[in-house]
């Protein structure tokens, strides 16, 4: 092909030059073959020379080009570097690399694809990682923590240029330390189907990260590791560990996991208790249980104010939410329970509190694929719980200046920043913005009634590539009276203005996410301020 490009373009410049450029017009105009035209050719001396002078470079160059030669479409690209930081690219290195990186070029392998996640060739460590990141960033395709911003959907990576790999988790804050410490699932390994189940992955274990920022996270490793030897073991590879929540026990200054521990058709139905002395693990593993001998899945662990903790669980195959009291050692339910939201099919529980009141948001059953959640709040959390609706929602004047640079929401004198200019439609809030809720993260010094709402977009033809999803949440009107509404002021400047309804001492309020396709944590929210004493000591 390069030969033949080269003939090519000395023929013309000979046809060119073998006399007056009406001639060679009237070739293409007249349609003249190929055959003819290289009779005219013959009549110029000097034109055949440089045929045949080009024709001996390209036969040469074939002779003596060991290996072919690269396409201009088709940069190099070192597919070593690609296996060891895409799983995706580990998997067919060895039998299609060539394949996989045309088909990542054009934006056609999820994940690992410049167009997909808007990292490519960023995901690279040392100068020339740090600068196509550079590159990316100024044409417009950030990635995850750039200019302070969370984007959600994207892949997010930790200090080490990992992905990061915690699903189905959530985050604790240590005041001691002034860090955020974030706990998951380790899914990076082949997924597979089970018969009868749900796409999975072998157990890697339970992954832990440390940030002070929320955007860039050291990793600990795996703090709770699986059981590769005993197959009878509860943290065995072919087993399921989902859903890890930690707290913070004051009495015995431990640091207590909770997390659903399965077999791989979901009939074991129980929950695991692991303990560790410091936040970054490792856990040591205490044992499973039914709790008050019944069913347990999808769970999640919440603190109150005064200590007491709870958890919620999926029973009765999935039909009934269970709220149960924890022990004051948090290692064990205290024998009673409710049964909540009898016949609804619901899991996925977060828990959060404002003021006085317990609001929980939860997903309906649908495997992997996405749903419309639900918020619900009650005045205790053995309590009656009262349906809010889906907490999502989509503005339209958000929707209409999409292609602005910046909007800005204010609460109480402080700015939330959220980019938008996104160029394909916002995800629909009947999917949870293609995500599924986790954990809902209350930060230490933000305005009242703002929190981050932490979500899963389960990819299930590969878990491991599996993204986060983090919003602003926000508490808006009085859900004791007529809906409550979020609404927009005037659009001036490229910036639109929330404007919120005070949520009043003691009132009941609605929780709303809204999607930004990025959006800035203020960093005065995540801690409160150091007071001389506490700096002297």
């Amino acid at each position: 092909l390069h030969a033949k490009r080269l003939l090519l373009r000395h023929y013309y410049y000979a046809a060119l030059a073998s006399g007056p450029r009406e001639k060679f017009a009237d070739r293409h105009a007249d349609r003249h073959s190929d055959r003819h035209a290289l009779l005219r050719l013959r009549r110029c001396p000097c034109a055949v020379a440089l045929s045949l002078l080009a024709l001996s470079i390209s036969a040469l160059l074939l002779l003596y080009s060991p290996a072919p030669l690269s396409s201009p479409r088709l940069p190099a690209r070192n597919h070593s570097a690609l296996a060891s930081t895409s799983p995706l690219a580990a998997r067919v290195a060895a039998g299609g690399a060539v394949s996989w990186a045309r088909r990542a070029w054009r934006g056609q392998a999820g994940g690992a694809a410049e167009g997909e996640d808007g990292e490519g060739e960023a995901s690279g460590g040392g100068q020339a990682g740090m600068a196509r990141r550079r590159q990316l960033w100024a044409r417009g395709r950030p990635f995850q923590g750039a200019g302070g911003r969370l984007w959600p959907g994207r892949v997010w990576r930790d200090e080490e240029r990992r992905r990061i790999q915690a699903h189905g988790g959530g985050v604790l804050y240590v005041a001691g330390e002034r860090r955020y410490y974030w706990y998951g699932e380790n899914k990076e390994g082949e997924t597979y189907a089970v018969k009868g189940s749900l796409e999975r992955v072998d157990v890697v274990g339970i992954s832990c990260y440390s940030s002070s920022d929320l955007l860039h996270w050291t990793p600990h490793g795996v703090v709770l590791a699986p059981n590769t030897r005993d197959p009878s073991s509860d943290l065995h590879v072919s087993r399921v560990m989902e859903r890890p929540k930690v707290l913070f026990n004051a009495a015995s200054r431990r640091y207590v996991m909770w997390l659903h521990v399965d077999d791989a058709a979901y009939d074991l139905a129980s929950t695991g208790v692991a303990i560790s002395d410091q936040p970054q693990g490792p856990f040591r593993y205490m044992g499973r249980f039914r709790p008050n001998g019944q069913e347990s899945r999808d769970m999640t662990v919440f603190q109150d104010d005064d200590g007491t903790a709870y958890v919620v669980y999926a029973s009765e195959m999935n039909a009934v939410l269970h709220i149960a009291r924890l022990t004051p050692d948090y290692l064990d339910v205290d024998g009673g329970f409710v049964r909540r939201f009898v016949g609804r099919s619901r899991e996925a529980p977060a828990v959060f509190k404002y003021q006085q009141h317990y609001f929980l948001l939860t997903s309906a059953c649908t495997g992997w694929d996405p749903n419309e959640a639900e918020v619900h709040v009650a005045s205790h959390m053995m309590a009656d719980w009262r349906l809010l609706g889906t907490p999502c929602s989509h503005n339209h004047q958000q929707l209409q200046h999409q292609q602005q640079q910046q909007q800005e929401w204010a609460w109480h004198g402080q700015s939330m920043r959220a980019r938008s200019g996104a160029s394909r439609p916002p995800p629909s809030c009947r999917t949870t913005f293609e995500s599924q809720g986790t954990f809902v993260l209350a930060l230490p010094n933000a305005p009242p009634g703002v929190f981050v709402f932490l979500a899963d977009r389960w990819n299930k033809h590969d878990l491991a590539d599996s993204r986060y999803v983090w919003l602003p949440l926000h508490l808006v009107g009085n859900a004791s009276g007529p809906t409550p509404r979020v609404w927009w002021g005037e659009h001036r400047d490229g910036v639109v203005g929330l404007q919120q309804g005070a949520v009043e001492s003691g009132a009941v309020a609605r929780a709303v996410i809204t999607w930004h396709e990025s959006w800035e944590l203020p960093q005065a929210w995540l801690h409160k301020a150091e007071t001389a004493a506490t700096n002297s000591a």
